[in-house]
């Protein structure tokens, strides 16, 4: 599926909400294709879904940049010296190029989005951590402001091109609706937030839940208290 779209990807309760486009590989020698689901899509080499896999997978060259959220069961992913053990929230990002083998429990499902474009990425693997340590950041403008301006703070975890991964906060505000700047995955890890969507829809996002948000969907934010995400954006 292609368009400006906004749709729960996987919900907190360890589930996936979303319909798929198709299941299967979205790229050729795609390690986890007889899981994937690709809900979105775009021409420039850019999609995001939900993967539900058991197993052990060796992989030798990933072909993906791939940013994923687990939902159920757990991962253990190995990458030379790096061992990686996640449970539901956690996520890391699988740069292209990486050798690894990933241990899933039978029913392990994380939501993801994922590059296939060359921008030559160091293979290797990336936690994202809930607690890092987060430096201020421009709050949004005052064009598109309902409330006072909040305070706003995030930390870069990892970047490939025009693929930027990391973790975000704020104190509450509200701001009318636009067309969205980016192409977005984003994991609430704290509080609630209200995407107030085209044709007077609402998504609300409790914590746990993974939401993405295509470039150009019209999406305004409403939140109530502090925010808390995992974000990644192209």
């Amino acid at each position: 599926m292609s368009g400006s779209i906004a749709v729960v990807l996987a919900f907190a309760e360890g589930h996936a909400a979303c319909g798929a486009a198709g299941v299967g590989p979205w790229v050729a020698d795609d390690p986890f294709a007889a899981g994937r689901s690709t809900v979105f899509t775009d021409d420039l080499g850019f999609a995001a879904g939900v993967v539900r896999v058991g197993g052990r997978h060796e992989v030798v060259d990933y072909p993906l940049t791939e940013m994923l959220v687990v939902h159920a069961g757990e991962l253990s992913v190995v990458s030379g010296e790096q061992v990686v053990h996640l449970k539901a929230g956690g996520s890391v990002v699988i740069a292209r190029g990486t050798a690894f083998t990933l241990d899933a429990g039978a029913e392990a499902l994380w939501a993801w989005c994922a590059t296939r474009a060359q921008a030559g990425a160091k293979p290797g693997l990336t936690v994202l951590d809930r607690h890092a340590h987060l430096s201020p950041s421009a709050p949004p403008g005052d064009d598109i402001l309902i409330s006072q301006a909040p305070q706003c703070r995030a930390q870069g975890a990892f970047e490939e091109g025009a693929l930027r991964v990391g973790v975000w906060d704020s104190t509450a505000y509200e701001r009318r609706s636009r067309g969205h700047l980016c192409h977005e995955l984003m994991h609430l890890t704290e509080g609630q937030v209200t995407l107030r969507l085209d044709q007077g829809r609402e998504l609300v996002v409790n914590p746990g839940d993974t939401v993405f948000v295509a470039k150009g969907a019209g999406c305004g934010w409403l939140s109530q208290g502090y925010v808390r995400k995992f974000y990644a954006v192209v």
